[in-house]
């Protein structure tokens, strides 16, 4: 049925290849490479180990160091590899019911989300924010 829109038609040169028109641009193809890869897959594992320790020593000696340099490192580099997945994959295939990795997706958005707005509260209020925001660090070592 008519929707009321009008579309334009793009014009297609015929010597060109429907698949060459549908191949991501480069750095589309190096996002998905380093994605993908083995040594990104270990760096953010170790990532995720380290905020682990980080959260036991800050809750032992929660005075022995500045901790929240560390926390706001780590958010920092959880925050650009959730930037990064949204970024190469698009929204549509990171949020998507079906895709394999869709619960894990939206859990980093949730994650690393509450922790951004726990770090712009207590950079507001100068206060902690508590054990709320622990416990949600505690959840993304999951």
């Amino acid at each position: 049925g008519d929707d009321g829109r009008t579309y334009k038609q793009l014009p297609v040169d015929e010597d060109e290849d429907v698949e060459e028109r549908l191949e991501p641009p480069g750095w589309c193809l190096t996002g998905h490479q380093l994605l993908d890869s083995v040594q990104f897959q270990v760096f953010m594992t170790l990532l995720i180990i380290a905020n682990g320790i980080v959260i036991g020593l800050e809750t032992d000696m929660p005075d022995a160091f500045p901790w929240s340099i560390f926390e706001t490192g780590l958010l920092f580099l959880f925050f650009v590899e959730l930037v990064l997945k949204l970024v190469v994959w698009g929204p549509c295939v990171f949020f998507d019911p079906e895709g394999q990795d869709m619960f894990w997706n939206v859990f980093d958005v949730v994650i690393v989300g509450s922790g951004a707005v726990d770090m712009i509260v207590v950079s507001v209020t100068g206060r902690p924010s508590g054990s709320v925001m622990t416990l949600f660090r505690l959840v993304r070592l999951l």
